[in-house]
């Protein structure tokens, strides 16, 4: 059927955490591609910045030098601080994860190391360094949980 959008629309649903709501959107076809290019500069902006802020080769050398010559206990900690000031690749979280010596402290890592990715894409690199299916699970269920508490 016709109405004030004609029948070159996309309209979308999606529940809104926040509202507890259901809330629906309607975009004119017309209005898809300049959206789509808007988004993308935001995606590009966002990556760029976390490129600029990515950890060199040099001082990655240097957290893992740290890691391997430290005390097990010590790993969880210097990895933080690391993760403090600096963005990774999956390829460096992956090899930070392949140091550590239990379960606990690679799913810590690996929930840790997920919002500080310049690649969130290529998580699964990450994830297949874990030691078991209940740890990735453990690791998806800790990020969602950690989006929720900060989105309140």
């Amino acid at each position: 059927p016709m109405n004030e959008f004609g029948t070159n629309r996309f309209t979308f649903r999606y529940f809104d955490d926040g509202k507890k709501a259901i809330l629906q959107h309607n975009l004119l076809m017309r209005d898809v591609d300049p959206l789509l290019q808007h988004i993308q500069h935001i995606i590009d902006e966002i990556l760029q910045e976390r490129k600029s802020s990515a950890i060199s080769d040099e001082s990655f050398e240097e957290l893992l030098g740290r890691v391997r010559g430290s005390d097990p206990s010590m790993h969880l900690e210097l990895v933080r601080t690391a993760a403090k000031m600096n963005f990774f690749t999956s390829e460096q979280g992956r090899s930070i994860l392949e140091l550590l010596a239990t379960g606990f402290d690679k799913v810590e890592v690996a929930t840790l190391l997920h919002g500080r990715l310049i690649d969130q894409n290529r998580f699964s690199l990450m994830l297949e360094a874990l030691d078991c299916g209940e740890d990735r699970d453990n690791v998806w269920h800790r990020i969602t949980q950690n989006k929720k508490s900060t989105k309140k």
